[in-house]
């Protein structure tokens, strides 16, 4: 199984609020690491927290992620990945309670995994970042967490699914 580990992206870093505009290193970052998974064909992304500088990034900052996602993970190649976890436990906080590349209404070639860190962190029951990239299927949001004095991650199980023909001659 091939896995891309990143973390501490923080799209939307170094805003410039006097002009509107924003750095791009970021998002040159991020199509990088996301380029990267296409042309290695990873399995699937693993994004360790931070993909967000600030738990309510801008409107231009995450809709330049979502184009992102869409240029690179969606498509026609299969995902051979089995979802093994319970997914009423691991998409608890989700409306979609299952992975989006079983989705039926989605094409999703290369799976984002992610969770939130301290920058995007959702505390004390509102609304991040990563519940809106998650409503929109564009990435499978684990360990959300609400209570600082109870955290808790289940684990996410995956298999991957090798297909092996064989032929009679």
């Amino acid at each position: 199984m091939k896995i891309l580990v990143a973390t501490d992206i923080h799209l939307g870093f170094n805003l410039n609020k006097k002009r509107g505009g924003q750095s791009d290193d970021s998002f040159i970052t991020f199509e990088e690491i996301l380029k990267y998974g296409q042309d290695n064909e990873v399995d699937f992304i693993l994004l360790g927290g931070d993909l967000f500088h600030d738990t309510k990034p801008t409107q231009a900052t995450l809709l330049r992620c979502v184009e992102l996602l869409r240029k690179y993970c969606l498509g026609s190649k299969e995902c051979k990945l089995q979802f093994l976890s319970d997914s009423d436990v691991i998409f608890r906080h989700c409306a979609q309670k299952h992975v989006n590349y079983e989705d039926p209404n989605l094409n999703v070639s290369m799976p984002v995994f992610t969770i939130h860190g301290n920058h995007d962190d959702p505390s004390f029951g509102t609304v991040g970042s990563m519940d809106v990239l998650s409503a929109t299927g564009f990435v499978n949001y684990f360990g959300k967490w609400t209570d600082l004095t109870r955290i808790v991650v289940s684990p996410i199980i995956l298999k991957k699914i090798i297909l092996m023909l064989h032929f009679m001659v």
